[in-house]
């Protein structure tokens, strides 16, 4: 393992360079691209994903098209830099435009219905036939445990039959088309259970980007992004094709061939429990999705892909929550591992979410380097810088180590601008300081990718419980499961017990060392914790116990009492169980007290907090050579001042990821171990390197304030080249409405004092702020602490202070009038040596 580069955290390399979504929605003008292309460049912007949106006028993939994207390529190639290809025209991925279904309407994704008919003693049923809903198949079942097919394939109906006793049910399912459309279109979605169809859409995308740009593919042109493919199946936001599930023509022979019997018979054990059969069926049906949609989408366009050098990345369709993950993808971790990046989204504020967990897990366990989130859309005008950053840190400080920002728009004209916004380009007054950001993003990218992940606590993620309660329309045990999962995850983070989670896959390469799973990125797990499983695999409880007998740390919610995927226990399963059960470090949590699991975690994993409130405040450790590396994040409004320990090292330092500057920590080494004294500020951040070795750095001088002056009132507003008496900062006293734009606000201040230190300091700033000291600028800040130092530009007697405050383009464009100034204190303290 290389050490970690102070030279290369200051000046990282461009691929840990934010990757915007670059909406091509205009006309595309040569000029234009060319000079959106020299401000990315300008602002720190080494790629971006180049993505055809709405307001395109250019026909997508047309000769035209490819043109203008040579002349794109040709000006980043010159620039150094680089290129992703979003792989459609808006979203979701796999349909081309419409050309896949257009040329043969067969590629049109299915579903499956269910019906249910209660026979008549000793009459024949009737099954009608129905447009556009193929009979796939009948089944009659009596008492959920007999199961007869009486399906006349040959003629798509059912065969002749009546019960003769009581307690038949009978089962008709058809294949149907599903009815959602992708963004903007009137073509219907893409079967990608078809691995003909992916053959299509490689040919009229992929295959034509190569064909069309030979001279930068695999150069300029890094891969190609792939975003929110699904099945959009009993979608019930649309109300379209509800309780239905994903299907394709060749489903059950496939399955057959994968699994050995025909699952035909039993499909009505996933809408309806019928015991044990309904656990197999479910972990099967749900199985064979997973390993179809891997190989005939995923697998195929990374193949094609991958043999020229190039990567596959993208994200998922809903994939904040376990419920939703099982009916749009089946299994997310399959999923991810048949791409190159692990990848995830956040186009909404909730932050009661696992996704950032998961995608981070994926890229640890399966040895993906990086995980990216495609994070900003959606959120809307109203998103300011200060939100920007304080959402960076809160999916980098779960592993998110890539930001694809969404989105820079080519153009806000008309319709454009209510697509998703906001655009985080040129059109926002902020652009001009976006360096500020992305140098930012560059180097906590670099830290959070730089050598290999530690974490304390393996999580078993339940995909297989996931899968056998499952029901298209009844979701509640579902719900649960996510609610315990959400529930464990929050108090494992909020006490710095960080985790990974680990399906069965995963789970069965891990090693058993003494008491600790040895999984990816070589972590060592010291416990595990669990929600309540009513299913794991027999493979996966051998592991747990022998985890278990090693001494190791084992943490359920409620009981321990699962089956395997067929819903039985043979002797060794039962005895595995016991030996769970009875093992000496095994402990549950009762339901709904899930914050309790850090109290049996706590007999493996200490805190590394010693000292002092760090409650909200999460942490992420990665080690690199001859360095540990901590990365905190405060979630709260209030500052915290905590005592941090890390073992095996003897020194600390402060790594500025706005600066890229080093400092020494305030710290003290004993016994083979260091505790650094670490203050952040409100929704604040900070990086501590822990060095195994002593270092030279020494701490800054001490310097003692001297002087607070303050700021506050008598401030003249610049309006229309005059200048008004405003009082204080703001644009409402400065008589401005539904204002968005910058404003100059000036007012003299007499400094007497001597003074080696002088620093501006302003609080509680909207949306971001310049300040220039006797007309020279000082700089900028888009977000807190908005502290300028003004050392060289501050003067003894008379000083001019100008505070230039910037607003987002929220009240021009939606019409509102949200205030922007600086609301808190202004003033200016002055240092001098002790």
């Amino acid at each position: 393992m290389k050490n970690f580069d102070l030279n290369l955290f200051k000046t990282p390399p461009k691929d840990c360079s934010v990757a915007p979504f670059w909406f091509l929605n205009g006309d595309l003008n040569e000029n234009a691209l060319r000079v959106q292309i020299a401000e990315m460049k300008e602002q720190g912007v080494d790629e971006c994903v180049l993505h055809a949106r709405k307001g395109l006028t250019v026909p997508y993939l047309s000769g035209e098209w490819f043109e203008k994207i040579r002349f794109i390529l040709s000006e980043l190639s010159v620039r150094d830099m680089k290129a992703w290809i979003y792989d459609e025209d808006n979203w979701p991925s796999g349909y081309a435009g419409g050309k896949v279904v257009g040329s043969n309407p067969q590629f049109a994704a299915e579903c499956l219905s269910v019906e249910k008919i209660y026979p008549v003693l000793g009459e024949y049923i009737s099954v009608e036939k129905k447009d556009g809903a193929e009979i796939e198949c009948v089944i009659a079942v009596h008492s959920d445990s007999y199961f007869l097919d009486i399906t006349d394939y040959e003629n798509k109906c059912a065969k002749p039959w009546r019960s003769e006793t009581l307690c038949w049910e009978v089962f008709v399912f058809r294949k149907e088309k599903c009815k959602h459309k992708p963004a903007y279109s009137p073509y219907p979605y893409v079967d990608l259970l078809n691995s003909s169809a992916t053959d299509e859409f490689i040919k009229v995308t992929h295959a034509a980007y190569k064909e069309n740009l030979a001279e930068y593919w695999g150069g300029t042109i890094k891969g190609f992004f792939t975003d929110e493919p699904g099945f959009y199946q009993n979608y019930l936001e649309q109300c379209a094709n509800l309780n239905t599930v994903i299907w394709t023509e060749n489903f059950a022979s496939r399955f057959i061939e994968e699994f050995g019997y025909d699952i035909r018979p039993y499909l009505c054990c996933l809408w309806q429990d019928m015991g044990e059969r309904s656990v197999k069926t479910r972990c099967d049906y749900y199985a064979a999705v997973a390993k179809f949609y891997a190989e005939s989408y995923f697998g195929r366009i990374r193949a094609f892909l991958n043999a020229d050098g190039l990567k596959l990345i993208g994200h998922l369709h809903r994939e904040d929550y376990i419920e939703s993950l099982v009916q749009t993808e089946s299994d997310f971790f399959s999923a991810m591992n048949a791409m190159d990046f692990s990848g995830i989204d956040c186009i909404d504020r909730n932050i009661d979410r696992i996704t950032e967990k998961l995608g981070s897990s994926a890229a640890h366990v399966y040895g993906e380097r990086i995980c990216f989130s495609e994070t900003f859309g959606g959120f809307g005008w109203g998103l300011t810088p200060e939100e920007m950053k304080r959402r960076t840190d809160f999916q980098y400080v779960q592993g998110v180590n890539m930001l694809v920002p969404h989105a820079f728009f080519y153009s806000i004209d008309g319709v454009r601008k209510t697509e998703s916004p906001p655009s985080l380009f040129y059109q926002n007054g902020y652009w001009k300081y976006f360096k500020q950001y992305a140098d930012y993003v560059k180097r906590l990218s670099f830290v959070c990718r730089a050598g290999e992940y530690r974490a304390d606590v393996l999580f078993y993620f339940p995909l297989k419980t996931s899968w056998a309660k499952f029901r298209p329309l009844y979701r509640y045990d579902v719900h649960e499961l996510d609610r315990q999962v959400l529930a464990l995850k929050n108090a494992l983070l909020s006490n710095r017990a960080d985790f990974d989670f680990y399906d069965d896959v995963s789970l069965g390469k891990c090693k058993i060392d003494g008491a600790e799973f040895i999984g990816g990125e070589n972590t060592r797990y010291k416990a595990a914790v669990m929600p309540e499983l009513s299913v794991m695999p027999k493979s996966s409880v051998l592991k747990i116990r022998d985890f278990a007998l090693a001494g190791g740390v084992v943490a359920c919610v409620n009981d321990f009492n699962p089956t395997d995927e067929r819903g039985e226990r043979d002797d060794e399963y039962a005895a595995a169980v016991r030996d769970i059960v009875n093992s000496a470090r095994f402990f549950t949590v009762p339901r709904y007290r899930e914050e309790e699991i850090i109290s049996p975690v706590r007999f493996a994993v200490t805190d590394p907090v010693t000292f002092g409130n760090a409650e909200g405040v999460y942490a992420l450790k990665r080690e690199c050579g001859d360095v540990k590396l901590a990365f905190f994040v405060n979630l709260t409004e209030k500052e915290k001042t905590f005592a941090f320990t890390e073992t095996g090292v003897l020194s600390a330092a402060i790594l500025n990821a706005e600066t890229g500057e080093s400092e020494c920590a305030d710290f003290a080494a004993a016994s083979g171990a260091c505790t650094v004294k670490v203050n952040l500020l409100p929704f604040g951040s900070a990086i501590i390197a822990f060095y195994k070795k002593e270092t030279v750095a020494s701490l800054a001088k001490n310097l003692r304030k001297t002087a607070d002056i303050s700021l506050n009132g008598g401030w003249l507003g610049e309006i229309e080249n005059k200048k008004v008496p405003t009082g204080e900062i703001s644009f409402h006293a400065a008589g401005l409405k539904n204002f968005s734009g910058e404003v100059k606000f000036t007012r003299k201040v007499v400094v007497t004092e001597k003074f080696t230190r002088a620093v501006i300091v302003a609080e509680d700033v909207k949306d971001y702020l310049s300040v220039c000291v006797n007309g020279k600028t000082a700089g900028a800040r888009l977000y807190s602490p908005y502290e300028f130092d003004v050392t060289e530009l501050l003067r003894s007697g008379e000083n001019e202070i100008a505070f230039t405050v910037g607003n987002v383009l929220e009240n021009e464009i939606n019409g509102t009038d949200n205030d922007a100034g600086v609301f808190g204190s202004k003033r200016i303290i002055l240092y001098d040596e002790d």
